[in-house]
């Protein structure tokens, strides 16, 4: 899914730095609790 993405948006990056993203914690499936981005 993310590759597709980058293909549609060539120019999209993060909007903050990777550490200041926060994982997603109490959950089965983890993941990020936002993944902000510009393009």
């Amino acid at each position: 899914m993310f590759g597709r993405l980058a293909a549609r948006f060539p120019a999209m990056r993060l909007a903050v730095p990777v550490s200041e993203l926060t994982v997603r914690t109490g959950t089965l499936t983890g993941g990020l609790v936002a993944l902000p981005v510009v393009w």
